[in-house]
């Protein structure tokens, strides 16, 4: 009977000990300046992936099409690629 109820309270504690180091992890993580440091890059991401798509991609079945193609280029490039569409 003795044994079992330290077992019981030893499992108990450690039981008590986990959650509270979850609870404080968990608080530190969304806290944490690298979470929005995360969003920032995937958005980021995001954005370069959809430039891609456009800058490798066209559009030329009619002369609208790819004017639009052109100017959806223009849209999403910098630098000298810009200055040269």
């Amino acid at each position: 009977m003795r044994r079992a109820r330290i077992l019981a309270g030893t499992g108990l504690a450690l039981a008590l000990g986990f959650c509270g180091t979850s609870a404080w992890t968990y608080a530190q993580a969304r806290a944490d300046g690298g979470l929005a440091y995360g969003r920032e890059r995937d958005a980021a991401l995001a954005d370069g992936r959809r430039a891609l798509a456009v800058l490798t991609t066209i559009d030329a079945s009619t002369r609208q099409r790819a004017e639009g193609s052109v100017r959806d280029w223009r849209g999403v490039s910098t630098g000298p690629l810009r200055e040269e569409l």
